[in-house]
């Protein structure tokens, strides 16, 4: 019989209105009614109950701790309910910080359980089934949403309410029909290179800050971000990773020991580097100030990268090289 691990973290799949405590893991696991008596040992434990707009960075270590838990435990698999206000966040840390030893899903609910066409139960049966199959167990953790499977590399929230809200810019890896996980291609993702399961979070964590470029966007609020504590900045830039010239002049008073991250606005797509250099704020010149480009990892993904490597004391050459490798993927 396989053991189950589900962790309860909140959101609206636990959402019942009002001033009402919020449901645990076991009743929506209830609500799920799910037929695995005679095959699966279902373990739910409450690890949070908070909205994942509340969620802090170290809530997302407490998450992974308690996974690690339950791998310690003898779990065969994990399943983390989870509000989508940050759940791609939280599946990227997941990815980065637990062992892929056994099946990490992720999953939620678009509609709370009062509404006509709440999402939550059937999330919650297929991330069971999903948990508890072979096929997931080294694929690192995975979003289970509207019986699609979703590498937490390159997933995103896409929409405010739609049930499918939650894409992936290569598509599904994975779906259910009539209750069965059907699995159709594998993730591609890099060597990992480096370890960071043994950070607990209980230290003071490096901050980084996310500026975005926007028509007469001059940079100003990246000194005052430096200032202020912020140890890093990742900049989501113009198309391909541009920015204006002003803001450019501001990276580089910033100075070169300081790492500024380029990511995309767009949201989906590898930042480009040697397609242009006319101006201050094209990437061939900003790449020549010691921007560090971020590859296919938009900002959200980038600042969670980031601040594990600032955790492990990394300098900005050390910090380049790494998103050079976990960025794109070469063969």
């Amino acid at each position: 019989m396989k053991k189950i691990y589900l962790l309860a973290v909140g959101g609206t799949i636990a959402y019942v209105g009002g001033n009402k405590t919020d449901k645990s893991g076991g009743q929506l696991l209830k609500e799920a009614n799910l037929n695995t008596e005679s095959e699966i040992e279902i373990i739910a434990r409450d690890v949070l109950r908070k909205g994942s707009a509340q969620l802090s960075m170290g809530d997302l270590f407490l998450i992974a701790g308690k996974a690690k838990e339950a791998i310690q435990e003898g779990a065969d698999g994990i399943v983390i309910t989870h509000g989508t206000d940050t759940l791609e966040e939280t599946a990227f840390f997941l990815n980065l910080t637990v062992p892929h030893t056994i099946p990490l899903v992720i999953t939620g609910a678009m509609k709370h359980g009062a509404l006509l066409g709440a999402d939550g139960s059937a999330n919650v049966s297929a991330a069971i089934t999903a948990a508890a199959s072979r096929s997931l167990q080294k694929e690192g953790c995975v979003v289970v949403f509207d019986d699609k499977v979703l590498p937490s590399w390159y997933v995103r929230k896409t929409h405010t309410q739609f049930l499918e809200t939650f894409q992936s810019q290569f598509g599904p890896i994975g779906y259910f029909s009539e209750g069965n996980l059907r699995m159709v291609v594998s993730v591609k993702t890099p060597a990992r290179l480096e370890n960071f399961e043994e950070l607990s979070g209980k230290d003071r964590l490096p901050e980084v800050y996310i500026e975005t470029v926007f028509a007469g966007n001059d940079g100003r609020m990246l000194k005052k971000a430096k200032e202020s504590g912020y140890q890093g900045i990742v900049i989501e830039g113009a198309g391909g990773g541009h920015c204006s010239s002003e803001m450019a002049a501001a990276i580089e008073e910033l100075g070169r020991d300081y790492p500024v991250i380029m990511s995309s606005r767009t949201g989906t797509g590898e930042v480009l580097n040697r397609t242009y250099s006319g101006g201050a704020g094209s990437e061939v010149r900003l790449l020549e100030k010691g921007v560090i480009y971020s590859g296919i990892l938009d900002s959200r993904k980038s600042r969670i990268l980031l601040i594990l490597l600032l955790s492990k004391g990394y300098d900005v050459d050390k910090i380049r090289n790494v998103f050079a490798n976990y960025s794109v993927f070469d063969d």
